[in-house]
Formats: C-alpha cells, sequence, structure tokens
C-alpha cells in the first residue's frame, strides 16, 4: 500500500512540474511544442506535408539554417512520436500482430466475409455473427505431439487479435456446455508456447460435455495417431454455423452450433496423387457413444454444411476424387 501511495504522489509531482514549466523556455516547452506539431488538426498551406523538408530554389547561408532548423524539429518530432508509442503500448498493451508458417493456399474459401486470425500454430476464420471460428486449421506432426507441456493454471483468454473482439470466457459460464477447443491443446505437447496459445476464447464452441469428453476426445486422439504415422497432416475444425441457432452469453451472443466437422488431410509431397483425407460431422449432443467411426462422412458433406470450400487449391481432379470418398482405408 506504501508504494502504490509513493507512486501517486510522484505522478502528481509530476503533473505539477508538467503545468508549472510547460510554457518556460527549456526542455520541456521543446517537448510539448513537438507534441502539438504531432498532433495538429491545421492543414499545411498549400496541402503541403509538413513533415518534408521544404525545398529552398538557392543555396545561401539563411537556407542551410533553415535546413539544419527543420532536422532537428523533425528529429524532436519523432522522438515526441516515438515516446507517445511506446507510453501507449505501455498503457493500453501493445497491439499484437502474429504471421505463422501455414500454406494460406490450403484455407478454407468462404462465400461469406470471415477474419483471418493467425497464431503461433494455428489460423482461424473468425464468424462475429456467432462469435466463433467458423473454421480453424493447423499443421500436426508427430513431434508436435511429444513433449511434457501442460495445461495446468491456464486460463481461456479473449483473444487480443480478433479485430471485432471475442467473445469472454465468462459467456460460456453457467451454460450447461464445455469449453470445446477446436484446435486441442494436446496436438502440442512438444511447446508450452504453442499449447498455451489454443487457450483463446477463438478457438473455443459451446460443446456438449458428454460429446466433448468421450467420442470428440477420442477422434482428437486417433487424428495424433495418424500424425504419428504419417509424420504431417492437416487438419481443419470447426462447427456448422446457420442462422436461427441457441445462443448463450450474458456479454457476447454465442451460437450454439448443432454439429462440429473435422477434417484430416494427408499430403504425400512424393506422389501427390497418394494423399488421402478423412472427414468427420457428428452433432454436437449427448449419447453419441465412443465411436467417432459413426460419423464418416466425406468432404462434400461437410461443405454442403458449412458452406465453406476445402481443399481448392489442389488440382481439380484430386480435389474431387478426395471430396467425394468416404475414406474407409486404414492410415
Amino acid at each position: 500500500m506504501g508504494s502504490n501511495r509513493l507512486v501517486l504522489i510522484l505522478i502528481f509531482i509530476g503533473i505539477g512540474y508538467f503545468l508549472v514549466y510547460k510554457d518556460s523556455e527549456g526542455p520541456l516547452s521543446k517537448f510539448t511544442g513537438s507534441l502539438g506539431k504531432v498532433f495538429s488538426t491545421e492543414n499545411a498551406p498549400n496541402n503541403e506535408n509538413p513533415y518534408k523538408a521544404k525545398e529552398n530554389p538557392a543555396s545561401n547561408s539563411s537556407g542551410i539554417v533553415a535546413d539544419a532548423q527543420d532536422v532537428i524539429t523533425k528529429k524532436a518530432e519523432k522522438k515526441a512520436s516515438d515516446f507517445l508509442g511506446e507510453f501507449k503500448d505501455k498503457l493500453f498493451g501493445k497491439s499484437p500482430s502474429i504471421e505463422n508458417d501455414l500454406p494460406v493456399a490450403y484455407f478454407p474459401v468462404s462465400k461469406k466475409k470471415l477474419e483471418i486470425v493467425a497464431h503461433k500454430a494455428y489460423t482461424l476464420g473468425y464468424d462475429e455473427d456467432h462469435e466463433q471460428a467458423a473454421w480453424t486449421f493447423h499443421e500436426l506432426t508427430k513431434a508436435s505431439t511429444i513433449g511434457n507441456a501442460s495445461r495446468n493454471g491456464l486460463d481461456f483468454m479473449p483473444d487480443k487479435l480478433v479485430k471485432s473482439g471475442s467473445a469472454l470466457s465468462s459467456d460460456f459460464s453457467r451454460s450447461g456446455y464445455d469449453r470445446g477447443h477446436l484446435v486441442p491443446a494436446g496436438d502440442f505437447k512438444c511447446c508450452q508456447d504453442l499449447l498455451t496459445d489454443t487457450f483463446w476464447v477463438s478457438n473455443l464452441i459451446p460443446q456438449d460435455p458428454d460429446c466433448n469428453r468421450n467420442v470428440w476426445n477420442n477422434l482428437e486422439q486417433q487424428t495424433r495417431n495418424w500424425a504419428r504415422k504419417k509424420n504431417r497432416v492437416y487438419v481443419f475444425t470447426g462447427p456448422v454455423l446457420k442462422q436461427g441457432l441457441k445462443k448463450i452469453g450474458q456479454y457476447n451472443r454465442i451460437s450454439v452450433p448443432e454439429s462440429v466437422y473435422k477434417i484430416i488431410l494427408f499430403i504425400d509431397d512424393a506422389n501427390l496423387e497418394n494423399s488421402q483425407v478423412k472427414a468427420f460431422m457428428m452433432p454436437n449432443k449427448p449419447n453419441l457413444g465412443n465411436n467417432f467411426n459413426l460419423f464418416k462422412v466425406s468432404v462434400n458433406d461437410v461443405e454442403r454444411a458449412t458452406g465453406l470450400d476445402f481443399m481448392a487449391s489442389l488440382p481439380d481432379e484430386l480435389e474431387n476424387r478426395l471430396e467425394e470418398t468416404i475414406s474407409s482405408a486404414r492410415w
């Protein structure tokens, strides 16, 4: 408590110093003058850029002095701008910007405009109307499933990368639904930062507890087994969204999907024709049992239900073959 009072006293002293000396000659007055220039809303005469050095028609001593003064002024303005930027980042938090190495060409194509959000190990297409991702996409490797990363102590966090603002973890409270991961935390046992990155609320859907903890969990575990056998697979996961769905949430209205899907794509880089796909779509409800194979579908089935176009970047003949097949092959 004492340290907090000391901080407040220092802040008030600083404010008082600023108010008393801001108009006096010295570094502080130059700094405030520079701030005024940075934030001035007045238009420069003749529509000139106020931060561009003026052209001198003749080289003379006064011109040289003017150029030097202009350089000094611009440097002061830049320092002031940098200072304000750093102050804003410390006060409000720096706006995050993250990119990953996932192949953009594999992203699902949507007729509806979605916000594409890239996290460290996965990308999602956020549907603001439903306050959740319409799809997630990540690369799952044998290496990523092995390790000691833990979810212990982790809390779900609102996603700062969603420009429109994601839902909150509290929106799921007392709803009767699990906070169901789309990209599973267990897919990134290799690295604590990647596992933690699956705890953004944008990566959640309201999922029936029995479905989430049994048949869906079994499918997630088997997907990791397939990744270990194939060394690498690409995984698309999401809810089936439409108008008229039930909503939950005190602060944000989150749609409760009636079904969820998962598509697992294996690309054979040595021979593209040997590529394979498995697709599943199951109701978001209880008492489904434990056998996810009962919910095998074709990719075309998922596309018809969601309105998304998967694997559009593949050669048409290969895409058509993969999308129309309900895979029964053992991986």
